[in-house]
């Protein structure tokens, strides 16, 4: 039998690190999108920069799940339970500072800030959310209705 690979601390930490400055472009992109839309890059043209680190951030990150589920040769009911134990332990503080800051632009009654960020009725989003069905197959929870 032989022995699993590893990866080192030091290409650990290479891949962790661009990872999160993948993360970071993203955030700082659609944060620059909102503060100054007269300078928004339209998400259709070539040279989106939010895309490619998204698309950088997921390679990364597949290839860091089969890498340790390679290494670690896990079932599959273990593989579940440390992915979704990694997903949730984020999924549920994320869910509960947005509904925190929701419930703040609605108390403000700021119609703009309604109409630009709040998109249909309260509960059946976080619920979509929280079970991880925001993007499937056809349907968006991004995008309105066809």
């Amino acid at each position: 039998m032989t022995k699993p690979r590893v990866v080192d601390a030091g290409m650990s930490l290479v891949l962790d690190s661009l990872r999160i400055g993948a993360a970071i472009l993203v955030l700082l992109w659609h944060a620059k999108d909102m503060w100054f839309p007269q300078q928004a890059h339209d998400a259709n043209m070539p040279g989106n920069l939010s895309h490619t680190a998204v698309v950088v951030f997921f390679f990364l990150s597949g290839f860091v799940i089969a890498f340790t589920t390679s290494a670690k040769r896990r079932t599959l009911s273990e593989y579940l339970e440390a992915r979704l134990g990694r997903l949730t332990s984020m999924v549920i503080p994320a869910l509960l500072l947005t509904a925190v800051v929701e419930l703040a632009v609605r108390a403000d009654g700021n119609a703009h800030l309604m109409e630009t960020y709040v998109r249909g009725a309260f509960g059946p989003r976080y619920l979509i959310a929280g079970t991880f069905m925001n993007e499937l197959w056809l349907f968006s929870a991004a995008r309105p209705p066809i």
